[in-house]
């Protein structure tokens, strides 16, 4: 058996409407937020959770959570994201 085959995955897909999504923008490039920082109620992301953003059928953002800030918050990183750098 190969390692990755050993390795048991328990990442989790956490998903959000952007109407109810609060985020800051850390990094963003082209008008659209690259890096985010996200706090989420009821859900305690983790590392390598992954993020999905979404608007109606829109997917925005699909990233992975990369780190996990004192405060409860997390950032999730998407270089091909489309959701807007400023919250609206």
């Amino acid at each position: 058996m190969s390692r990755s085959e050993r390795l048991i995955s328990n990442s989790l897909t956490i998903c959000a409407e952007l109407s109810e999504l609060s985020y800051d923008t850390i990094d963003s490039r082209d008008g659209f937020a690259k890096v985010i920082r996200f706090r989420l109620m009821g859900d305690h992301p983790r590392f390598g959770d992954t993020l999905l953003v979404v608007a109606g059928s829109d997917i925005l953002f699909h990233g992975l959570v990369r780190a996990i800030e004192p405060d409860g918050s997390a950032l999730a990183l998407d270089p091909g994201s489309k959701l807007p750098r400023d919250p609206s």
